[in-house]
Protein backbone atom coordinates (compact mmCIF):
# COMPACT_ATOMS: atom_id res chain seq x y z
CA UNK A 1 0.00 0.00 0.00
CA UNK A 2 1.62 3.19 -1.33
CA UNK A 3 0.72 6.22 0.84
CA UNK A 4 1.31 9.90 0.29
CA UNK A 5 0.82 12.45 2.82
CA UNK A 6 -1.33 15.72 1.55
CA UNK A 7 1.80 17.17 0.38
CA UNK A 8 2.20 14.16 -2.28
CA UNK A 9 5.53 12.84 -0.43
CA UNK A 10 6.12 8.95 0.07
CA UNK A 11 5.43 8.78 4.02
CA UNK A 12 8.27 6.49 5.18
CA UNK A 13 11.14 6.16 8.47
CA UNK A 14 14.79 7.26 8.99
CA UNK A 15 17.18 4.93 10.64
CA UNK A 16 19.37 6.64 12.48
CA UNK A 17 21.96 4.43 13.68
CA UNK A 18 24.59 6.34 16.51
CA UNK A 19 26.19 2.81 17.64
CA UNK A 20 27.52 1.95 14.48
CA UNK A 21 30.84 -0.09 13.92
CA UNK A 22 33.26 -1.31 11.66
CA UNK A 23 33.40 -5.60 11.43
CA UNK A 24 37.21 -6.26 11.79
CA UNK A 25 37.14 -9.59 11.28
CA UNK A 26 35.63 -9.40 7.56
CA UNK A 27 37.90 -12.45 6.52
CA UNK A 28 38.09 -14.37 9.05
CA UNK A 29 37.10 -17.79 8.26
CA UNK A 30 34.60 -17.99 11.29
CA UNK A 31 33.30 -14.62 10.10
CA UNK A 32 29.95 -16.79 8.71
CA UNK A 33 28.94 -17.48 12.47
CA UNK A 34 28.47 -13.58 12.89
CA UNK A 35 27.40 -12.69 9.29
CA UNK A 36 25.05 -10.15 10.64
CA UNK A 37 28.07 -8.53 12.19
CA UNK A 38 29.19 -7.26 8.44
CA UNK A 39 25.69 -5.19 7.81
CA UNK A 40 25.36 -1.96 10.00
CA UNK A 41 22.33 -2.39 8.54
CA UNK A 42 20.17 -4.71 6.39
CA UNK A 43 16.20 -4.62 5.04
CA UNK A 44 14.44 -8.26 4.76
CA UNK A 45 11.04 -8.92 3.93
CA UNK A 46 9.21 -10.44 7.05
CA UNK A 47 9.47 -14.16 7.18
CA UNK A 48 8.27 -16.48 10.13
CA UNK A 49 11.46 -18.19 10.09
CA UNK A 50 13.59 -14.95 9.86
CA UNK A 51 12.95 -14.43 13.51
CA UNK A 52 16.81 -14.46 14.88
CA UNK A 53 19.93 -13.05 12.96
CA UNK A 54 22.47 -15.84 14.80
CA UNK A 55 22.15 -18.67 17.16
CA UNK A 56 23.74 -19.71 20.42
CA UNK A 57 25.38 -22.59 18.69
CA UNK A 58 26.83 -20.41 16.49
CA UNK A 59 30.13 -21.01 18.77
CA UNK A 60 29.77 -24.61 18.56
CA UNK A 61 30.69 -24.80 14.65
CA UNK A 62 32.02 -21.28 13.31
CA UNK A 63 32.70 -22.59 10.26
CA UNK A 64 29.38 -24.17 9.55
CA UNK A 65 26.81 -22.11 11.28
CA UNK A 66 23.61 -23.53 12.48
CA UNK A 67 21.95 -19.64 10.93
CA UNK A 68 23.88 -17.90 8.57
CA UNK A 69 22.43 -14.93 8.08
CA UNK A 70 23.79 -13.92 5.10
CA UNK A 71 21.24 -16.29 3.21
CA UNK A 72 18.69 -13.83 4.45
CA UNK A 73 20.17 -11.12 1.78
CA UNK A 74 21.03 -13.59 -0.99
CA UNK A 75 17.18 -14.59 -1.88
CA UNK A 76 17.19 -11.29 -3.38
CA UNK A 77 13.43 -10.70 -2.44
CA UNK A 78 11.53 -7.67 -3.12
CA UNK A 79 10.84 -4.99 0.26
CA UNK A 80 8.18 -2.87 -1.90
CA UNK A 81 4.76 -2.73 -0.25
CA UNK A 82 5.23 -5.97 2.10
CA UNK A 83 5.96 -6.20 5.72
CA UNK A 84 9.99 -5.64 7.09
CA UNK A 85 12.49 -6.66 9.18
CA UNK A 86 15.36 -3.79 9.53
CA UNK A 87 18.49 -5.19 11.09
CA UNK A 88 20.61 -2.90 13.25
CA UNK A 89 24.39 -4.02 14.47
CA UNK A 90 25.45 -2.25 16.94
CA UNK A 91 28.80 -2.24 18.44
CA UNK A 92 31.99 -0.42 20.62
CA UNK A 93 35.72 -0.02 20.01
CA UNK A 94 36.89 0.00 23.37
CA UNK A 95 40.68 1.55 23.96
CA UNK A 96 42.01 0.62 27.18
CA UNK A 97 42.70 2.55 29.98
CA UNK A 98 44.03 2.35 33.54
CA UNK A 99 40.68 2.43 35.13
CA UNK A 100 39.89 -0.68 33.14
CA UNK A 101 41.60 -2.98 36.34
CA UNK A 102 40.25 -5.09 37.89
CA UNK A 103 37.22 -4.59 35.27
CA UNK A 104 36.41 -3.13 32.47
CA UNK A 105 33.24 -0.13 32.94
CA UNK A 106 31.01 -0.02 30.17
CA UNK A 107 28.56 1.90 32.13
CA UNK A 108 29.53 5.46 30.08
CA UNK A 109 29.07 3.27 26.58
CA UNK A 110 25.69 3.63 24.97
CA UNK A 111 23.72 2.65 21.92
CA UNK A 112 21.38 4.40 20.07
CA UNK A 113 19.07 3.82 17.39
CA UNK A 114 16.06 6.25 16.16
CA UNK A 115 13.38 5.11 13.95
CA UNK A 116 11.90 8.85 13.09
CA UNK A 117 9.04 9.26 10.93
CA UNK A 118 9.80 10.99 7.76
CA UNK A 119 7.00 12.61 5.81
CA UNK A 120 4.83 11.16 8.03
CA UNK A 121 2.23 13.51 9.26
CA UNK A 122 0.73 16.07 7.91
CA UNK A 123 1.78 18.54 10.66
CA UNK A 124 4.19 18.22 13.44
CA UNK A 125 2.79 16.21 15.57
CA UNK A 126 3.23 17.76 18.72
CA UNK A 127 0.94 20.15 18.36
CA UNK A 128 -1.53 17.85 18.74
CA UNK A 129 -0.17 17.21 22.67
CA UNK A 130 -2.79 19.49 24.13
CA UNK A 131 -1.03 18.77 27.94
CA UNK A 132 2.41 20.14 27.05
CA UNK A 133 4.37 21.34 30.06
CA UNK A 134 7.82 22.76 30.63
CA UNK A 135 9.45 22.18 33.74
CA UNK A 136 12.76 24.55 33.74
CA UNK A 137 14.99 25.16 37.00
CA UNK A 138 14.32 28.35 38.79
CA UNK A 139 17.89 30.00 40.36
CA UNK A 140 15.79 32.38 42.02
CA UNK A 141 11.93 33.40 43.25
CA UNK A 142 12.52 30.75 46.46
CA UNK A 143 11.49 28.08 44.20
CA UNK A 144 13.68 25.23 42.77
CA UNK A 145 11.35 24.59 39.99
CA UNK A 146 8.48 26.65 37.40
CA UNK A 147 5.77 24.96 35.48
CA UNK A 148 4.48 26.41 32.10
CA UNK A 149 1.30 24.78 30.86
CA UNK A 150 1.01 27.03 28.12
CA UNK A 151 -2.86 27.90 30.19
CA UNK A 152 -3.88 24.56 28.80
CA UNK A 153 -4.80 23.25 32.27
CA UNK A 154 -8.49 23.70 32.01
CA UNK A 155 -11.24 23.94 28.61
CA UNK A 156 -10.01 22.65 25.34
CA UNK A 157 -6.63 24.23 23.78
CA UNK A 158 -6.73 25.99 20.63
CA UNK A 159 -3.16 25.65 19.80
CA UNK A 160 -3.42 22.57 18.19
CA UNK A 161 -4.81 20.63 15.07
CA UNK A 162 -8.12 18.51 15.45
CA UNK A 163 -7.16 14.80 14.84
CA UNK A 164 -8.45 11.37 15.92
CA UNK A 165 -8.21 10.49 19.05
CA UNK A 166 -5.18 8.32 19.79
CA UNK A 167 -7.59 5.68 21.51
CA UNK A 168 -9.71 5.53 18.17
CA UNK A 169 -6.53 5.02 15.68
CA UNK A 170 -7.34 1.88 13.93
CA UNK A 171 -4.05 2.06 12.29
CA UNK A 172 -5.37 3.44 8.94
CA UNK A 173 -3.80 6.93 7.37
CA UNK A 174 -7.04 8.89 6.87
CA UNK A 175 -6.66 12.47 5.53
CA UNK A 176 -9.97 14.15 5.97
CA UNK A 177 -8.18 17.40 5.06
CA UNK A 178 -7.81 16.58 1.37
Amino acid sequence: MKSDNKYGNNRGYRIINEAKSKFLLQNSTAARSAGWAKYQLAVTKYKDVEDSSSSIYAQGDPFDPVLDFTRYLEDNDSIVDTDLVVWVSSGFFHILQSEDIPGTSTTVNQAQVFLKPYNFFNHCPSMAVSDALVIRRQKSEGKDLSFDTFETESGEPLCYQKEKSVTEFDGEINDSEN
